[in-house]
């Protein structure tokens, strides 16, 4: 029994070992993101980090990401971020950073905007990590980050609903019980978390 005990102690604690490099990991490669943009360009930071895949909103309309960049000139201003949470999936190969961004003219003039950036990641099939979207929202009030918290998805119940198994189905039955009821099923620990975070103009909250 002893033996068995031990055997079972031993997975738990690889899994979280795993599950730490696999967030430390996530964190480090949006730092790398941004700091390749501060030293480079923007446009060749997200050209060097975007998934084959990854999605940009081009006037508010969703298009391939890389394809986009290419067809841009190169920027003079320097933007920036600091990832401010982290999460990561258990499986260890999706998760998202959040943080504040800001732009320059130079790295030496002033902050000419600030806001508030999402940034959803995957590995790919060599193994790196690659974004898949980039959110921001602008006009936040400064916000000086000290350290990355990172979220604890926590433990998924054994009885948990298969509805979610898929996170497309998911998303289309939080869609139709919002459109329902926004103020109620908005907060419905069902959809979301305490550990949840909503990015507003405003503040993250």
């Amino acid at each position: 029994m002893k033996k068995i005990f031990s055997i079972l102690l031993f997975f738990v604690c690889f899994q979280n070992m795993q599950a730490q490099k696999g967030i430390d990991s996530l964190i480090q490669a949006e730092k790398n993101f941004a700091a390749y943009s501060v030293a480079y360009s923007t446009k060749e930071a997200f050209l060097k980090f975007l998934d084959s895949a990854g999605i940009i909103f081009n006037n508010g309309k969703p298009a391939n990401g890389i394809m986009t960049w290419k067809k841009r000139e190169k920027g003079p201003g320097v933007l920036n971020w600091h990832p401010q949470f982290a999460e990561i999936s258990g499986s260890g190969d999706f998760g998202y950073t959040t943080g504040p961004w800001t732009l320059q003219n130079s790295s030496k003039d002033t902050v000419d905007a600030r806001g508030q950036y999402t940034t959803v990641w995957q590995i790919n099939a060599k193994g790196e990590w690659k974004f898949l979207v980039d959110l921001g929202v602008g006009n936040t009030p400064p916000n000086l980050v000290t350290e990355v918290k990172k979220i604890d998805i926590g433990k998924r119940s054994s009885s948990g609903a298969t509805q979610h198994d898929s996170p497309v189905i998911a998303e289309n039955n939080f869609l139709v019980a919002v459109s329902k009821d926004k103020s109620k099923n908005y907060f419905e620990s069902e959809w979301i978390f305490a550990s949840n975070k909503l990015s507003r103009s405003e503040k993250i909250t």
